[in-house]
């Protein structure tokens, strides 16, 4: 399965994207994260609803100072075959 997370909130200029870096690896989840122009952050993970549970723990487990000054907005969109590991989008 593959979502795209749709983060708001204090999201930007926080290490956040280096932060779904790092819990995509202990996850185990592929596809990319990057900035918005409008402040927020979109992801896409692809991985088993295991993997994708662990994503979002690990995520919040690496952000404990936001606590709940950031959302996420998902839905499920096409998984990508061969999709390239977990990286950063400029």
């Amino acid at each position: 399965m593959r979502i795209r997370h749709h983060f708001s909130g204090a999201v930007q200029s926080r290490g956040f994207r280096y932060a779904c870096v790092k819990a995509s690896g202990k996850a185990h989840v592929t596809g990319w994260v990057q900035n918005q122009p409008d402040g927020t952050v979109v992801a896409e993970t692809q991985g088993d609803q295991r993997q994708q549970e662990a994503f979002l723990r690990r995520l919040g487990a690496l952000m404990p100072g936001l606590g709940t000054q950031w959302h996420d907005q998902q839905s499920e969109v096409d998984p990508i075959e061969g999709d390239e590991p977990f990286h950063v989008r400029d």
